[in-house]
């Protein structure tokens, strides 16, 4: 047949197009409840939620969050529920799905900001609601999703907040947004699943809230002269020269935010589990940051698998993740 491509989703000019194709084709429907599982619907601060509850979970046991991916612009808790509802019934956990405001409606800092909201308010509410221990949440993201979860908890960490995420769980996470020029990018431009242009157009959505900026941003000409002595500090290694589409503008105005002096440590944050992909172009960005947090003195379990970006999706894959995170 002639099935829509994720390549070609991203093609589609108008955004709330994409989504409706999305929701169409790539959305599973939520798992019936049953006396194994049980799903329902919540709220966390303004955002809407899906808590997973198997059967098996105890009172007072751990607990998972889980923010989707999709580019800060698609994706939904529903579509992550597959996975998310493998891993619950896996190891026997209450897990929530948040939602959030989406790229490029509601740009940088929307999707940070209700994600950080949310995870206090389950934090301060895991006991009560949920039943979990508030001491023993892990905190989850894949792709984008990865990057969020990533940035809650360490922001978490550096308010000293009481309570703070056990574990950072992060999938093949997107973990810097100045350098679209690594190694991985430049091997894995044409993956099958995410394409280093669609990696662009969605972090031009996020950080500005327009899509016209991705050829600057691809090319590394978003990134200041600071920026880069920035990058080179906190991850050992430089980046390549900005290509033909470098925007002076953009990178002042972006400046600020690509050089978060909150970020220039990691040491406070939690153990992480990093899961990187072969054939993905943000593999550097997940094998960066490991780096990064291990300098740190931060704990890290970094597992590699030969497969492709989105992979949580392919049953075989997600499976094989899911049994060697458990």
């Amino acid at each position: 047949g002639s099935a829509l491509s994720l390549t070609g989703l991203w093609e589609v000019p108008h955004v709330q197009l994409q989504r409706l194709a999305d929701l169409a084709l790539l959305t599973p429907a939520l798992p019936a409840n049953s006396s194994r599982l049980t799903v329902t619907e919540a709220r966390f601060a303004d955002s809407r939620a899906l808590v997973f509850r198997p059967a098996g979970a105890r009172a007072g046991g751990p607990g998972l969050v889980w923010i989707h991916g999709g580019g800060w612009v698609f994706g939904s808790p529903d579509a992550s529920a597959g996975f998310v509802t493998r891993l619950a019934m896996r190891i026997n956990i209450t897990a929530v799905a948040i939602e959030y405001r989406r790229a490029p409606e509601h740009p940088f800092p929307a999707a940070f900001d209700d994600c950080l909201a949310a995870v206090r308010s389950i934090l301060a509410n895991a006991s009560s609601v949920l039943g979990v221990n508030p001491h023993r949440i892990m905190l989850g993201g894949d792709s984008a999703g990865g990057q969020l979860a990533a940035s809650v908890t360490q922001a978490l960490a550096k308010a000293e907040d009481q309570l703070t995420p056990r574990l950072q769980l992060l999938v093949y996470p997107i973990t810097q947004l100045a350098n679209f020029r690594t190694q991985s990018h430049r091997e894995s431009y044409r993956s099958p699943l995410l394409e280093g242009s669609q990696v662009a157009r969605s972090a031009s959505m996020y950080l500005t809230g327009s899509i016209r900026h991705w050829r600057s941003v691809i090319g590394n000409g978003h990134a200041s002269k600071s920026v880069r002595a920035a990058y080179a500090e906190r991850l050992g290694e430089s980046m390549p020269p900005e290509s033909s589409h470098a925007d002076a503008t953009l990178a002042a105005k972006l400046e600020k935010l690509l050089i978060d002096p909150r970020h220039r440590s990691a040491a406070a944050a939690p153990p992480a589990y990093i899961v990187a992909c072969q054939h993905d172009p943000l593999r550097s960005d997940a094998h960066l940051y490991s780096q990064r947090l291990e300098k740190s003195g931060v704990r890290v379990y970094y597992k590699y698998y030969p497969c492709y970006h989105g992979c949580l999706t392919e049953d075989k894959d997600a499976k094989r993740i899911v049994d060697d995170m458990a």
